[in-house]
């Protein structure tokens, strides 16, 4: 595929990855903000849960939008996004796996059991592998990875928002907890 070629590519996935981009942009301002106004929850040692959750949904809501900025690259060749997109699922295949040992060390049974550390690192995980397929698919099949990337675009964004929505009910469920 000509450079033309790629960059009309590319351009014809312009408003998805725009859109996608603001809403995880916007995601992370408004976790901050819930981070902030609840604080005390999370800088105590029982609020390890609810910062790992935290952790999650951050990390899937700047994925998506650092795939969405390297997408939005006027004029880019096949090559520069194929390189970025690698090193995104690579450094998110090095987080799942420090997370793996996080979770470990912190036994898993205190935040929910090995089925709920499945469930909070499976998709992540799966979007990882996701981003480093595409990443090889990009080079030779590049509209075929352009519609695998949303799909994995489309799950890190699943996972943030189930990671999201997990630590708005867990801060809750602490704020009502009683004070011993």
């Amino acid at each position: 595929m000509s450079q033309a070629d790629f960059a009309a590519l590319a351009t014809s996935w312009h408003d998805f990855y725009l859109t996608a981009g603001a809403a995880a942009a916007t995601l992370i301002g408004l976790l901050f903000v819930g981070i902030s106004i609840n604080l005390d929850e999370f800088t105590t040692e029982e609020g390890t849960g609810i910062r790992l959750l935290g952790e999650q949904a951050f990390a899937n809501f700047v994925f998506v939008l650092l795939i969405a900025l390297f997408v939005l690259i006027p004029d880019q060749d096949e090559t520069s996004l194929t390189l970025s997109l690698a090193i995104i699922g690579g450094v998110g295949t090095f987080r799942i796996v420090r997370r793996a040992f996080v979770f470990h060390s912190r036994q898993a049974h205190a935040l929910g059991g090995w089925r709920y550390v499945v469930r909070r690192l499976g998709l992540s995980a799966l979007a990882c592998v996701g981003v480093l397929a595409v990443a090889a698919l990009m080079a030779t099949r590049p509209i075929s990875a352009f519609y695998w990337l949303f799909g994995v675009v489309l799950i890190y964004l699943t996972s943030a928002a189930d990671a999201a929505w997990d630590l708005l009910i867990e801060v809750g469920r602490e704020r009502r907890r009683p004070v011993s």
